[in-house]
């Protein structure tokens, strides 16, 4: 129809003439109708080809945007994607990952959650969000659960205080010490329950908190000693100190998502990203503790 002639009509599809005359004649004896006649070696549209042209340019029009699609789709030039993370990952980790991928990926609009671990599993295995990220244990049976890292557990204080001077923290030495701890409902308040058992005398808890963010300012104002993952620690605007423990204690950091067939490129590239700036966190020096040692 545009071009009038099967040789300029096959150049433009990169095809042979001879595949363009018998597609054409495949197709005529297919729809019943005939579609062009032949004057001096050039085609006319008959009427019902006339007829039938506006439908079959939306249609090829359609088909278009569709390879485009798809096309800006592989190439990062169109989708979405939706992240859930606990309050430390979301803070430290996730904003690192998601710079670099929009790098790559400007055209992906991100969409990001700060959850608790039991919501965004849920919402993972739902698909209320493309991945979860959390550095609690995730039990996702109808789910896939991927450990991209570790984090240390840390015992922060303000810099004043006695405990200060030790370059690891037993549980012994924070017999004396008033703790702000967490609830025995949470994987983390156990986790520091058993090794604070190990001292072999009673610790009472002063303060107990639901996050350990709350952990960072309270230590820093002499409230008593906390314990949180070096992120948490590392994202303190109040001078502190943060000292590992004897024996030494690691967190996973797991990533969570569906089952689903139809899980997106995305969904499938991100965790690397984030495995990226966790290494890239973990290695450099944590903000306002400058004096602490991880090694």
């Amino acid at each position: 129809m545009q071009c009038r002639t099967m040789t300029d009509a096959a150049r433009m599809l990169f095809v042979s003439q001879p595949a363009l005359s018998k597609t054409l004649k495949h197709t005529e004896e297919h729809l019943g109708i005939k579609l062009f006649r032949r004057e001096k070696g050039r085609l006319f549209p008959t009427m019902e080809a006339e007829r039938l042209y506006p439908e079959a340019d939306m249609l090829f029009r359609h088909l278009v945007g569709v390879q485009r699609l798809a096309s800006d789709l592989r190439n990062g030039h169109s989708g979405l994607l939706r992240i859930g993370a606990s309050s430390s990952l979301g803070l430290t980790v996730l904003p690192e990952a998601t710079s670099a991928f929009l790098r790559d990926y400007p055209g992906v609009k991100v969409v990001l959650h700060n959850l608790p671990a039991a919501q965004l599993t849920e919402m993972a295995i739902t698909r209320q969000i493309d991945l979860g990220m959390t550095i609690s244990p995730i039990n996702a049976p109808s789910g896939s659960v991927e450990t991209i890292g570790e984090v240390e557990v840390v015992c922060i204080m303000a810099p004043d205080n006695a405990l200060a001077s030790r370059d690891e923290i037993s549980a012994a030495d924070t017999v004396e010490e008033t703790l702000i701890t967490y609830s025995l409902n949470t994987h983390f308040g156990r986790l520091i329950a058993r090794f604070l058992d190990d001292s072999g005398v009673v610790h009472e808890s002063k303060v107990e908190i639901g996050s350990s963010i709350l952990g960072c300012p309270l230590a820093a104002r002499g409230a008593g000693i906390a314990f949180v993952d070096e992120l948490t620690a590392g994202l303190s605007v109040n001078p502190i100190i943060a000292r590992p423990l004897n024996p030494r204690k690691k967190l996973s950091v797991n990533t969570v998502w569906s089952n689903s067939p139809a899980c997106s490129l995305y969904t499938e590239r991100f965790p690397q990203y984030l495995r990226d700036a966790l290494g890239k966190i973990l290695n450099q020096n944590m903000r306002g503790i400058s004096e602490s040692r991880f090694s």
